[in-house]
């Protein structure tokens, strides 16, 4: 049985999804450090029957002591690499798993853990941070030094493989595209959504950032708060939070127009569930990402149709899977655009989010952890003994 080293920060649901099913699976001996608390709460469970977890990562900088400042973030990045290092100093894992990437310390920390594990694999899901720290020069060679110093990476679009190869040097064949597994249920066919006199709700929901357009779409939603007719029966919702100006600006929006409500602060599962019950169409009009969209896969599960930016892998992914509109970045008109003949075509929206529901079935975790197996068994094969065998497959 080989042993393997998970580092996984955020406390992911799919991640942990994808754990459960390669520890139960695989024939994998697995342990899987995470967080030990998000906003002031121990997080839970605090161990796991399938495999060793170990929560002891302090949280994210945003909610540590004190503000968000570079020196902070640069505090937290070292003091987790310092208890990554440690811990896999006392595992003797055979392959080490890195869930995040942190361009603060990890272009010298991966080429520190291979000499003690050759074999790092590097999941990126980010291939640009979202707020960078350093100008786009250093950053581009932090990065590029910890993708190279890899072993494999993981990405979960071809687009981001493309994007490796093609701004950091990375040799194609050591990067793997296995797409996020979904664990939301999917929203059986024709399952009634709730409505209120008819109208049509557009929801933008997720962490608030710079780059996910909401300067935009607030335009677009003041462009069609004056229009009378068919716009008047569309109703928007913007829930989450993040970047407190960004905070500010769309509570300021939903004070001054009609058809807006703002749901600004933490939302729960529950929550997050009954706004995607109210929705009809899900927004993502970001200007710019080097990643692929959680919401967006949340978006088919909930078998709702899309309104995405051609940008990054978001696009090319909704145009693939034919499962919404997809609309120029930084475009206030063509977003407006689009909400209005998305508003106009229940069918199209039906068939669409039918679509990406499709997708959704077979995103499983079990899926995910077929992939991720077989990259394991790859890089792991010259050492591990012939009955090495996995029932994912079975």
């Amino acid at each position: 049985m080989s042993s393997v080293f998970w580092y996984a920060p955020f406390d992911n649901a799919a991640e942990m999804a994808l754990a459960e099913e390669l520890a139960r699976h695989a024939n994998l001996d697995l342990t899987v450090q995470s967080i030990s608390e998000r906003f002031g709460q121990p997080l839970t469970p605090r161990s796991h029957p399938d495999f060793t977890l170990v929560r002891d990562l302090p949280p994210p900088a945003t909610e540590r002591r004190g503000s968000n400042t570079v020196a902070l973030r640069g505090w937290t990045a070292a003091e987790r690499s310092i208890r990554r290092g440690r811990l896999v100093r006392r595992g003797h894992f055979d392959l080490l798993h890195l869930h995040t990437y942190n361009p603060i310390t990890d272009w010298a920390a991966i080429p520190l853990l291979r000499r003690r594990t050759p074999i790092v694999v590097q999941s990126v899901h980010n291939v640009r941070p979202h707020d960078s720290v350093f100008p786009y020069r250093l950053e581009t060679q932090l990065l590029g030094h910890g993708y190279r110093a890899s072993s494999a990476l993981v990405v979960a679009h071809d687009h981001l493989k493309r994007q490796l190869v093609e701004e950091f040097n990375v040799e194609p064949n050591r990067v793997a595209t296995i797409p996020f597994p979904i664990t939301l249920p999917v929203r059986p066919p024709g399952q009634a959504r709730r409505t209120t006199r008819g109208r049509v709700t557009f929801l933008f929901f997720g962490t608030l950032r710079s780059n996910k357009g909401l300067p935009v779409l607030i335009e677009a939603i003041r462009d069609l708060d004056r229009q009378s007719g068919h716009a008047s029966r569309i109703d928007f919702v913007v829930a989450g939070r993040g970047d407190p100006d960004l905070e500010l600006a769309v509570r300021a929006a939903a004070d001054e127009l009609g058809n807006l409500t703002a749901e600004i602060g933490y939302v729960t599962n529950q929550r997050r569930q009954e706004l995607y019950d109210q929705a009809h169409c899900v927004l993502l009009p970001y200007t710019s990402i080097s990643a692929q969209s959680g919401v967006l896969y949340d978006a088919y599960s909930q078998r709702l149709p899309v309104i995405a930016s051609k940008v990054g892998p978001i696009g090319e992914t909704v145009r693939e899977h034919r499962s919404g509109w997809v609309v120029k970045p930084n475009d206030r008109r063509a977003l407006v655009d689009a909400i209005l003949i998305a508003s106009r075509s229940p069918l199209e929206m039906s068939d669409a989010a039918d679509r990406g529901a499709a997708v959704a079935e077979h995103r499983t975790p079990r899926r995910t952890a077929e992939m991720l197996f077989d990259l394991y068994h790859r890089l792991l094969n010259p050492r591990v003994r012939c009955n090495h065998r996995s029932d994912l497959r079975q």
